[in-house]
């Protein structure tokens, strides 16, 4: 046994694990933040989950985590952001009960210092994953949130 142990199956950071298209679950959200894109050098909403049950147990095993991840200051941010965080806090994503809130509670969930302060940290969502194409005929993964019952 040497001073450092664990190297060959460490999780390499910051590549994320991405859901598939053609998966159902539920997921307990673990962690947020806000972090800069490697790709695009813009900034990016990330939610690192952890899967509770799967429809793909064999790839998607129990306890396995997730990411979902957003383009901030594009056209879409706010829509994505408000279709995983309503369901997440237990609304449904047309919910108007939060609109006064919702950004305040994001970006609380995000900023330096929040974990022990935030809303977001164990809730269950449920989620499904469906594979679309773009108009340029590009794959993207659509995500599917609902209220975890």
């Amino acid at each position: 046994m040497g001073l450092i142990e664990g190297v060959g199956k460490a999780k390499v950071f910051g590549k994320g694990n991405y859901l598939p298209g053609n998966f159902l679950g539920t997921l307990r959200v673990v962690k947020t933040l806000v972090t800069k894109s490697r790709k695009t050098g813009g900034m990016v909403f990330i939610a690192e989950h952890e899967v509770i049950e799967s429809n793909l147990p064999d790839e998607w095993p129990a306890g396995k985590k997730a990411s979902y991840a957003v383009k901030l200051g594009t056209d879409t941010t706010g829509a994505n952001l408000r279709s995983w965080s309503l369901p997440v806090l237990g609304l449904s994503a047309d919910s108007t009960e939060l609109d006064d809130e919702l950004d305040d509670l994001i970006n609380g969930a995000v900023a330096e210092g929040s974990e022990d302060d935030n809303d977001f940290i164990d809730r269950l969502v449920n989620i499904e994953t469906v594979m679309v194409k773009t108009r340029a005929g590009n794959d993207f993964t659509r995500h599917d949130w609902s209220v975890a019952s």
